[in-house]
């Protein structure tokens, strides 16, 4: 009996350990499982821990690089910001009517000056130099001013060659002249030219006038677009002049490129300084009056009072190969009249029809000058 029972009890013993192996094997799995997941995480924590540096690094640069872009804009848009401080300066020039402390003052700012504050500049100096220019020649017409145009001719017999233009006393030849004159005529020469004023022969008698020609020497790579354009147009009008004494003083090449030029400047540039628009509007009325009227005084008309080759190849160029504009319908409108009339413009003694068409064509393109550019004729 005792033998049966150690036999049962055996056996319960080994039912009860095949019962609890599987739990064992699975919890063992499960051990093995838990240990590769958290090795896995703890590889995963090490790789983010070594890319975390080259992130913060990147990140750290691109804050860096955008920081550096906002200070280049920024200082980009202070660039271009006038000067307030310069503008008080010129503000208080114009009042007081100091003409050659203005363009002094202009000359030692111009070292430091950002664009638009260079524009101010001279903008307000043409304003006050074309408002003084008058008052400015009038010493010249004095006992003494007369002494002082006799000493300048006196100077060029002696000299020659020595002035570039003897007409035209701009730029560096200023400074020459001022070597070669006496005492008295320097004092007044030295006045004019510190105002930034050059002298004109007009009629065999010296003129005031702006200098542009040294304003576009010194100012042109410091100004904008508009008033770098405006300088490089009436230095060069300056320099040859459209007209001397009522007659073509250029080629009728030379009148059509310039012509068409000005008024390129009213239309592309619409908001151009008041002082700008002044000085260009007259010369454009200027280079519209000869193209309407070719004159056998100009080379426009032939003995037999046909029109010149010349004027009738200009005319063609214009009305082919320029824009849309009041220069073009000048020249269809004298093309059109010619063509009508077989070429035939008329001889010294026979001009009156030209007259009468060429004068209602002029006043026609002033009105539309008037009108397509708000400029302003004084009636």
């Amino acid at each position: 009996m005792n033998k049966l029972y150690k036999v049962l009890g055996l056996l319960g013993v080994l039912v009860l350990l095949s019962a609890c192996k599987p739990t064992i094997d699975v919890s063992k799995e499960e051990v093995v499982d838990d240990t590769i997941v958290t090795e896995e995480n703890q590889e995963d924590t090490e790789v983010e821990s070594e890319e975390a540096p080259e992130e913060a690094e990147e990140a750290e640069a691109s804050e860096v690089e955008d920081e550096t872009e906002e200070a280049e804009v920024k200082e980009e848009i202070e660039e271009v910001v006038l000067d307030e401080n310069v503008a008080l300066e010129i503000d208080a020039f114009l009042e007081s009517g100091n003409l050659s402390e203005l363009y002094s003052y202009i000359g030692q700012a111009a070292m430091t000056a950002n664009t638009p504050t260079m524009d101010y500049m001279i903008e307000k100096y043409l304003t006050l130099a074309n408002e003084q220019v008058y008052i400015a020649s009038d010493p010249f017409f004095t006992e003494t001013g007369y002494e002082v145009q006799t000493d300048i001719y006196e100077v060029f017999d002696k000299n020659p060659g020595v002035i570039s233009k003897q007409y035209l006393i701009v730029g560096q030849d200023k400074a020459t002249l001022l070597d070669l004159v006496n005492d008295q005529s320097k004092l007044l020469l030295q006045e004019v030219f510190e105002q930034g004023y050059g002298l004109l022969s007009l009629e065999g008698s010296y003129y005031v006038v702006v200098d542009y020609v040294e304003l576009a020497d010194q100012y042109s790579m410091k100004v904008g677009e508009i008033t770098k354009e405006f300088l490089q147009i009436t230095s060069s009008i300056l320099v040859n002049q459209t007209t001397v004494e009522e007659y073509l003083s250029i080629t009728p090449v030379e009148l059509m490129e310039r012509s068409l030029q000005i008024e390129a400047f009213f239309m592309n540039y619409t908001d151009a300084p008041a002082p700008y628009r002044d000085m260009l509007k007259w010369e454009l009325s200027t280079c519209i009056y000869k193209l309407s009227a070719p004159s056998p005084f100009d080379g426009g008309v032939n003995e037999d009072g046909t029109l010149s080759t010349k004027y009738v190849s200009i005319y063609d160029s214009i009305i082919s190969d320029g824009p849309d504009s009041i220069v073009r319908d000048v020249a269809q409108g004298i093309t059109q009249w010619v063509d009508e009339r077989d070429g035939y413009v008329g001889t010294y003694e026979d001009m009156e029809d030209l007259y009468e068409v060429s004068s209602m064509l002029y006043q026609d393109a002033r009105e539309r000058m008037m009108s397509a550019y708000g400029l302003d004729f004084g009636y």
